[in-house]
């Protein structure tokens, strides 16, 4: 077997996570950090302000297809994406279960309270 193909065979045993946006992407590297079997990766691009502004592309529908989980921020962030998210529906994490949002704001993220 080549190098290559040991590589490739490598890759394919990982399991790979997808983030839907940046923070959510890195939270979960920071978590994931020193983990050899695990592959992190990045939907909408790290520039993008806000997801309202963000079209998926056929590559993000091959990225979601791919991942074995997708990690998505909730409470109302991605409902724009619920198509595409159907495709995951058994092996989506929602990194907002749990947390009330203040007064309808989904950035989790942003503050413990």
């Amino acid at each position: 077997m080549s190098e290559k193909q040991v590589s490739a065979s490598a890759d394919s045993e990982k399991i790979k996570i997808t983030a839907s946006f940046y923070p959510i992407y890195i939270m979960l590297l920071n978590l994931t950090d020193g983990i050899d079997d695990v592959e992190v990766s990045l939907l909408a691009p790290a520039e993008t302000g806000c997801l309202h502004d963000y079209q998926l592309t056929t590559g993000d529908m091959k990225l979601i297809e791919k991942c074995d989980i997708l990690v998505v921020n909730g409470s109302g962030m991605e409902d724009f994406f619920d198509k595409a998210f159907s495709l995951k529906k058994n092996s989506i994490v929602v990194a907002s279960d749990g947390f009330k949002p203040f007064d309808g704001n989904p950035h989790v993220w942003v503050s413990v309270s």
